[in-house]
């Protein structure tokens, strides 16, 4: 088996398992009890939003908040935000998240002032078109760090200077679920970021929300937990293994870019020495983790299915949004053709350099086989 689809989900490690099968099985008390197993749960919780808040060094910024993932995290600050400030404005990325553009459809749908700053051809934002649609009455812009689709990196640390300086009360969100743990960003003067556990070898089911303090923001989920912030009882267990994931790989981000780096190389030439007529998207900035590729003439679920029967794992977009059978908003807005798009993710945690050639070639070979069967 050859996985090249970290960007969807990833294994979890077999150390953060043991964590994790820890707090399910001896150490599962309830942090709110005020027993000594409770007690224990507790420890442990805070002792995870210490090493998240230290990894992103939000520690003297900003709260830690665990959700169930990045999801429901992008999905409270919108509504959140909509909620407090109703008669407010709020501007999102034209290539977010499912989860941000459904947020913002259902504001619509309510009546909110939902703006978009659509991308450039070559992926990036034009701050200037993007400033024009902020005033006075804007209470938010969220736009992303890393796309999940194509891996396009956005410079938020610049553009959320240049919305605040414009607009010294709105607030600003990045979903950097993408990045997190894979690339370095400097996040303090950003109010909310989102994160999520299964994109970094930790259970799914658990994430975390970053809010700047002394923001309110109202709760999907009424409980006393989490600030007020996010109720319910606390998954320990995922947050265990979100904790022990991170410790693992704080002190990597640098060698671990670097060897992604070296594993897109080595998949491209090894696709250029067996395949013609594809292109590689690779836009100006862009994380190595994430590798989009068009082959002329194919259909790219046929593709993915045909692969899936060879061992080889990955995918055509978005796994949000892979079985909706709707084509990929984010590449149409680049003005490519989603049909033809192809998503490959290169992770060293995961994937050697032996299994990105044989992939690679895997690859090459059965979009060959498809265009002798279809195309010919």
């Amino acid at each position: 088996m050859i996985y090249l689809d970290s960007t969807a989900t990833t294994v979890v490690l077999k150390e953060v398992a043991d964590e994790v099968y820890k707090y399910l099985t001896k150490d599962y008390g309830n942090p709110s009890s005020s027993h000594k197993l409770g007690i224990e749960a507790n420890k442990l919780v805070e002792k995870a939003r210490e090493v998240l808040l230290k990894s992103l060094k939000l520690e003297n910024t900003h709260l830690c908040v665990f959700t169930s993932g990045g999801s429901e995290g992008n999905t409270q600050v919108l509504k959140g935000v909509a909620k407090l400030f109703p008669d407010k404005s709020i501007v999102i990325g034209g290539i977010e998240h499912n989860s941000i553009r459904t947020a913002a459809t259902d504001l619509l749908i309510e009546g909110k002032n939902i703006k978009t700053i659509e991308v450039e051809k070559d992926g990036k934002i034009d701050i200037e078109k993007l400033l024009n649609l902020i005033d006075k009455d804007t209470k938010l812009v969220s736009i992303m760090k890393v796309n999940n689709e194509t891996g396009i990196i956005f410079n938020i640390e610049e553009i959320a200077k240049k919305v605040k300086e414009k607009n010294p009360s709105c607030l600003f969100h990045t979903d950097f679920v993408q990045g997190f743990m894979k690339i370095k960003a400097d996040l303090k003067h950003i109010d909310f970021v989102t994160i999520s556990a299964h994109k970094i070898f930790a259970p799914k089911g658990v994430g975390a929300l970053f809010v700047k303090k002394g923001i309110n923001l109202p709760s999907l989920i009424a409980g006393s937990q989490e600030y007020g912030l996010r109720g319910g009882t606390h998954n320990v267990a995922g947050i265990a293994g979100l904790k022990k994931s991170v410790e693992i790989l704080k002190d990597k981000v640098d060698e671990n870019f670097e060897k992604t780096l070296n594993l897109r190389k080595a998949f491209k030439d090894t696709l250029a020495n067996n395949l013609e007529d594809f292109e590689i998207f690779e836009p100006v900035d862009f994380s190595p983790y994430i590798l989009g590729l068009f082959a002329k003439g194919i259909e790219s679920e046929v593709i993915v299915r045909m692969l899936s029967e060879k061992g080889v794992f990955i995918s055509a977009g978005s796994a949000c949004s892979a079985k909706d059978k709707v084509k990929s908003k984010t590449i149409l807005a680049l003005g490519l053709n989603p049909d033809e798009y192809l998503r490959i993710s290169l992770n060293p945690v995961v994937n050697s350099e032996e299994d990105v050639k044989t992939g690679a070639k895997t690859i090459a070979d059965t979009i060959k086989e498809y265009r002798e069967l279809f195309i010919s």
